[in-house]
């Protein structure tokens, strides 16, 4: 229903599944405006035939919604009839070939309610050759009771925001290609500094070298704003954004094996953080979180039949600070070796709950004596249970590590819980129920003779937690015309005065999109 629903299509025609690392972020650099930010998935796959053992269920073009019309004409009646005695319900459906690529959405399948893509509200796209276009473009007005997320003298606001987006997908003589464009420009009414003009360039190839051998080649280009209200963008400043300019490059390789597949990756990345615009102060500095970072990915797929699969993963990076100096105040050296080495479960644990499960772990050395070496368990876990036809369940857990806008303070361990139901109220109208819960720990700031403030002591480490409840509608009146009505509630808090970017808000919007 969304517009990330009707590039599904295009990419698949192409044989692309969207790409992991900056590629992937740059995808979804733009704030989701209406539908979830998608989702990482694996390198693009070819189907392999000894997995291909039975179909994934449902059809993409189900509509259970069209059984049972209100006035049902004979051709409704047919269809009706035809569906019934066809297509078989979720509760029997059979699991899905696990290395044919996977829907591009946010869910693990596309033929289940808040990824189902409906007859007649699916934008088409434009053929322009060999290629498939999909653009789009979206307007949308949103007013917030705490735009900088300040505890103290939170400022209210409204916003417009102009999105306009591209996806094309073809092949280039033996090769798939796949190119994402977008931008979002944003303006409020009366807090200027936080406008902010953000876009994306992503490109991606893949193409067979050989038997069951697959190359391909990413490149990525964005800016990206951090929220406010995210441990990412929570920086000391009074007012502004948190602009991030980034570029990545990088190859992968994989190659199918029977019932194994491997997959090995290699990346360069560079970020550049511009600096935070305070009113009526001089901008804060963000330079210190500059970095380069190079990275490599092993991982190893092993199909367990039943359309579920155990895999391996061990990652290595190595990060380099560009201007560990250039902050409002002495800043640590960044510079640092990390990895992360996780085993996993994912399929179908029944015929109506998809799982992924992953759990392993994570370390960070950094150059720097003054910052903490990172070790700790890592885990990501999701869940999704199509309760009936109309109604879909998802839980998501997992633990990250993000690049703090502290300068005393370089990795924040982020813990995150989320929840989200999808209803399909008519064929139509989707709502979505949303929400989640983070803990965010500054371990830099308990070592001693590093941060201070109140709350912050030798050996502690301060944390703050963020809660986040949202409910969106969305209302597809043709295929080319959707429309989006959400509102939110957020909350950010700490025992530490020290952490800045405190607060609650309340927020709503509306939005209008156009594809074509």
């Amino acid at each position: 229903m969304s517009r990330h629903r009707a590039a599904r299509p295009a990419a698949r025609r192409a044989g692309l599944a969207a790409p992991q690392g900056l590629l992937g972020l740059a995808l979804a650099a733009a704030p989701a405006l209406a539908s979830p930010a998608l989702q990482a998935q694996p390198v693009p796959a070819q189907p392999v035939r000894p997995w291909a053992v039975r179909s994934s269920g449902m059809p993409a073009t189900a509509d259970p919604h069209a059984q049972s019309p209100a006035h049902p004409t004979p051709t409704d009646r047919a269809t009706a009839n035809q569906t019934t005695a066809v297509q078989p319900p979720i509760a029997q459906s059979a699991p899905r070939d696990p290395f044919t690529a996977a829907p591009t959405g946010a869910l693990m399948r596309d033929d289940v309610a808040g990824a189902r893509q409906i007859p007649g509200y699916t934008p088409p796209g434009v053929d322009l050759g060999s290629f498939h276009l999909s653009p789009s473009l979206t307007l949308r007005a949103e007013a917030s009771s705490n735009v900088f997320n300040r505890s103290a003298q939170g400022r209210g606001d409204i916003s417009a925001t102009l999105a306009p987006a591209l996806l094309a997908t073809g092949p280039v003589g033996p090769a798939r290609l796949m190119v994402d464009a977008r931008a979002v420009l944003s303006r409020y009414a009366r807090l200027t500094g936080y406008d902010a003009d953000t876009w994306a360039l992503a490109a991606r190839g893949a193409m067979p070298v050989g038997r069951g051998l697959l190359v391909a080649l990413n490149a990525a280009t964005a800016r990206r704003l951090e929220p406010p209200y995210e441990a990412a963008g929570a920086n000391a400043a009074n007012g502004g954004v948190v602009l991030v300019d980034q570029v990545e490059a990088g190859v992968e390789a994989r190659a199918e094996l029977g019932r194994t597949r491997l997959t090995a990756s290699a990346d360069l990345a560079r970020a550049h953080y511009l600096p935070v615009v305070q009113a009526g102060a001089a901008p804060l500095a963000q330079a210190f979180r500059d970095d380069r970072a190079i990275t490599a990915t092993l991982r190893v797929d092993r199909s367990l039949g039943g359309g579920r699969v155990l895999f391996a993963q061990g990652t290595w990076r190595a990060i380099r600070s560009l201007h560990p100096a250039a902050a409002p105040a002495p800043a640590p050296d960044r510079t640092a070796r990390a990895g992360e080495a996780v085993v996993g479960l994912k399929g179908e644990a029944s015929r109506l709950i998809m799982v992924e499960l992953a759990a392993g772990y994570q370390w960070r050395a950094y150059r720097s004596p003054a910052l903490r070496d990172y070790r700790a368990l890592a885990w990501r876990a999701r869940a999704e249970w199509y309760a009936t036809p109309l109604v879909t369940f998802v839980l998501a857990s997992r633990r990250d590590v993000v690049n703090s806008p502290l300068p005393a303070a370089a990795g924040v361990e982020v813990d995150q819980l989320s929840f989200k139901a999808l209803y399909e109220a008519r064929r139509n109208l989707n709502l979505i129920l949303s929400g989640s819960h983070a803990v965010e720990r500054y371990r830099d700031l308990g070592t001693a003779g590093v941060g201070g403030g109140a709350g912050v002591g030798a050996g502690s480490a301060p944390a703050i937690r963020s809660d986040t409840v949202g409910l969106e509608a969305q209302y597809a009146a043709n295929r080319h015309l959707m429309l989006g009505l959400s509102a939110r509630v957020r909350d950010r808090r700490s025992a530490s005065s020290f952490l800045p970017r405190q607060g609650h808000a309340v927020e709503g919007g509306l939005w209008l999109r156009f594809s074509m």
